[in-house]
């Protein structure tokens, strides 16, 4: 069970850590005029996803608690969420 929760954990633990990078990437990218500045708001969020994941793979690593790390990758989409639905409630006439 130990090796299938590690396994867990990379997969999502990386895919979310390539799609955190890519957000910060199109956030640096300053092409388009978006009034909303979305891929701004998503590259800040992008930043503290990232530092979550570096949370969750101390504590994979460090402390051996590979499904309280899972925990905490999923934590990682709560800021993404946030903006996209502050976005979603806010600048849906825009």
């Amino acid at each position: 069970m130990d090796s299938i929760s590690k396994l867990l954990f990379y997969t999502i633990w990386s895919v979310t850590g390539i799609n955190a990078c890519f957000y910060l990437k199109e956030g640096f990218s300053l092409s388009g005029s978006n009034p909303v500045h979305i891929n701004q708001w998503l590259s800040i969020a992008s930043m503290v996803s990232i530092y979550l994941l570096y949370r969750a793979y101390h504590i994979a690593e460090d402390e051996g608690r590979y499904k309280a790390a899972l925990g905490w990758v999923v934590l990682s989409w709560l800021p993404w969420a946030l903006v996209t639905g502050i976005i979603l409630l806010f600048f849906k006439n825009a």
